[in-house]
């Protein structure tokens, strides 16, 4: 199909300065200050200025255009030039996250046609260790290495240095990655310099520009995406959230709210991804894994009388616990189109304290569903006599018999 612009071009009512930078907010006057001096004025006013990828400091300088992140179009633009270069035997990818592992992964599986290696380094023991807990963390690393990433576990990159045409990564362990590109994929920090020099809130926690839960900094100011701090209606708790799901969310209320009407973030962010071979995964709430973790997976086929590790985690669910117990996370892997209902589980205040008690075990199966399909409230209610009948016949299993012939539960609640 035709190119389309990202820019409204054609729409006489928007206006677009580029190429100039904010040098702040005059907040009592609805004016944007901008750095040559000049000012535009205000009725509503929308801080969206997202975050700046982390660099490690290197010998190199900082526009070198092998050692780079990868935030932006220009960024994507220059890298897929890179791998059809001939030039190109080697990238290393600095960064064990969401990027920095998706990242490694999309590179591997061009490597292989264009003939060029990945090395993904990073401190933690496994890939995305900060979410999964760590049976997965390790399974999912173990995997990609097969897939063909060198990964380097439980190290830092201390610099980076020019060495006769090529680059090498010192690490922290004394050893060297000898590469032709290196891409630093560990996170990001909030852009927040406008705020600070507005004279408006931060959350020193969090790190994002404070505002309440219609989006608004101050009056007639609102932020939004990856530099707001933000209430969370289901987990009761601030947050700041760096995905696609929340830039969206808070856009559209921030958008909806400054045209004069009132609404709240009602939904919890969702996040997804994915690797090569081993499919997706998506997810909702807290999904660190220092909390508390239950995962109930399907088991993998039978090899004689043991199940085979490498398909055990072919699709399951790990639900995530705070320190009161309460679920306030559910990551969903290979088990998709749940999104919705996770939410509403998160929403029925579950704790694990009465996993198996007052049928709230039934709740979790009835809304999360591991092999059946998802049935609504009417198809429900439509069987609940044909269910009560299983019951009393002993047909069916009641609701404190979680781990089914079919499943397997893994557990790090201590």
């Amino acid at each position: 199909g035709q190119e389309t612009s990202i820019y409204y071009d054609k729409d006489p009512k928007v206006e677009y300065v580029l190429g100039k930078k904010v040098a702040g907010i005059r907040v009592n006057r609805n004016e944007v200050l901008l750095e040559d001096g000049t000012t535009v004025e205000y009725s509503k006013c929308l801080i969206a200025t997202g975050g700046t990828p982390i660099r490690i400091k290197t010998d190199l300088e900082d526009d070198d255009p092998h050692v780079t992140t990868f935030r932006t179009l220009e960024d994507f633009i220059h890298l897929q030039k890179l791998i059809k270069s001939d030039n190109i035997k080697h990238i290393t990818v600095i960064g064990g996250g969401f990027l920095g592992s998706e990242l490694s992964a999309a590179l591997a599986t061009k490597g292989k046609k264009a003939g060029f290696q990945v090395t993904q380094i990073f401190p933690e023991q496994g890939l995305m260790s900060a979410v999964f807990p760590d049976y997965l963390s390790d399974y999912v690393t173990q995997e990609m290495k097969r897939y063909g990433v060198d990964i380097r576990t439980g190290v830092l990159a201390k610099n980076i240095r020019k060495e006769n045409e090529r680059y090498i990564v010192d690490l922290n362990n004394e050893q060297t990655v000898e590469t032709d590109h290196v891409v630093m994929a560990i996170g990001i920090r909030p852009n927040i310099s406008i705020a600070l020099s507005s004279g408006l809130e931060i959350d020193k926690q969090n790190g994002g520009i404070l505002a309440n839960q219609e989006l608004a900094v101050r009056s007639d100011i609102y932020a939004a995406g990856d530099v707001v701090s933000f209430y969370d209606m289901i987990l009761d708790e601030r947050r700041r959230v760096e995905h696609y799901d929340h830039a969206y969310q808070t856009g559209k209320v921030a958008a909806i709210n400054m045209t004069g009407q009132r609404q709240v973030v009602e939904e919890t962010p969702m996040f997804w991804g994915g690797f090569p071979e081993l499919g997706g995964y998506e997810a909702v709430g807290l999904t660190d894994s220092n909390l508390k973790t239950i995962g109930v997976w399907q088991k993998g086929e039978k090899d004689g009388n043991e199940f085979e590790t490498e398909k055990q985690f072919k699709k399951g669910i790990v639900y995530y616990f705070n320190q009161s117990d309460q679920l306030v996370g559910v990551l969903l892997w290979n088990h998709y189109n749940m999104v919705k209902h996770a939410r509403n589980l998160l929403l029925l205040g579950f704790n694990l304290r009465t996993w198996e008690e007052d049928k709230q075990l039934d709740r979790v199966k009835r809304f999360l569903p591991l092999f059946e399909p998802f049935k609504d409230d009417d198809e429900e209610s439509e069987d609940q006599e044909v269910q009560e009948e299983e019951k009393k016949q002993n047909k069916q299993p009641e609701p404190g018999d979680f781990q089914a012939e079919d499943e397997i539960v893994l557990s790090s609640v201590l």
